[in-house]
């Protein structure tokens, strides 16, 4: 008698019975607190109560909104700042590689090596 199923068939049984309470005059609060405090998913009782009105009311089929434009924004930002770890991971792992086997260009700065290279010369 449970339905763990959240496909979008509705259990007979389950069915019968909202037709059923609906006819003996039971409210539509306490019928889904009867039906839920039983076991049943609160989707397939909202589905029964959707089957047993969708012929009354004619209900329209709902048209699934899209956010297409907010997806691609998030889209956007997800790269953007996933650059961004890339350049500071390797800016970081540069100077770890840098620290420890320096190079020779790196041990004195540009200046430094300019003006002794002309002190040499003369």
């Amino acid at each position: 008698m449970n339905d763990s199923n959240d496909s979008d068939s509705v259990p007979t049984d389950l069915a019968s019975v909202v037709r059923r309470g609906k006819r003996t005059g039971i409210g539509d609060e306490f019928l889904v607190t009867l039906l839920r405090h039983n076991g049943y998913s609160a989707s397939a009782v909202y589905r029964a109560f959707t089957s047993h009105y969708a012929a009354d009311l004619a209900l329209p089929r709902a048209i699934e909104r899209s956010d297409n434009a907010r997806d691609a924004f998030i889209y956007l930002l997800d790269f953007l700042m996933l650059s961004a770890w890339a350049i500071a991971l390797g800016n970081l792992l540069y100077k770890v590689i840098d620290r420890f086997c320096p190079t020779p260009n790196t041990r004195g700065s540009a200046a430094t090596s300019t003006s002794r290279s002309t002190s040499r010369r003369s």
